[in-house]
């Protein structure tokens, strides 16, 4: 999501991308189901926000935080800050927090690079499979 924003901001604008510029990521099969409740870009240049699985885990638990990666609102700072992360690194960085799955780690991960991370229940989304069936998120 990265490369691919910042080569289209050099190709539309002819410079660099800043850090602060706030970039929209979506899985390609990602549906958007409530567009008039979607939430504005936080202000920042560090931030991601994104929703968590209430389909298979329909009560927040802050114990066990977790914020997914499916569609997200965020900017190249901190895209920079998380794939800056060499790979061997982040369980011992994640190590501070329970964590078992995905969502989990990335909100692990995001609290020890110092991102400013959280979920909004205002983000409503449905994933289309493969066969056609709709599973509805958030």
């Amino acid at each position: 999501a990265l490369a691919n924003a910042e080569a289209l901001w050099k190709e539309t604008y002819g410079t660099e991308m800043p850090d602060d510029q706030p970039i929209l990521r979506m899985r390609p099969d990602t549906v958007i189901t409530y567009v008039n409740g979607f939430p504005d870009f936080p202000k920042g240049d560090d931030f991601y926000v994104s929703n968590w699985d209430h389909g298979n885990r329909p009560i927040w638990n802050p114990q066990v935080p977790e914020v997914g990666d499916i569609i997200c609102m965020t900017t190249k700072k901190a895209l920079k800050k998380l794939v800056s992360v060499p790979v061997e690194d982040i369980e011992g960085m994640c190590a501070h927090r329970q964590v078992t799955f995905t969502e989990q780690y990335l909100w692990a991960l995001f609290e020890k690079i110092g991102t400013d991370v959280k979920n909004d229940e205002n983000i409503h989304i449905t994933i289309v499979r493969p066969s056609g069936e709709l599973l509805k998120l958030s």
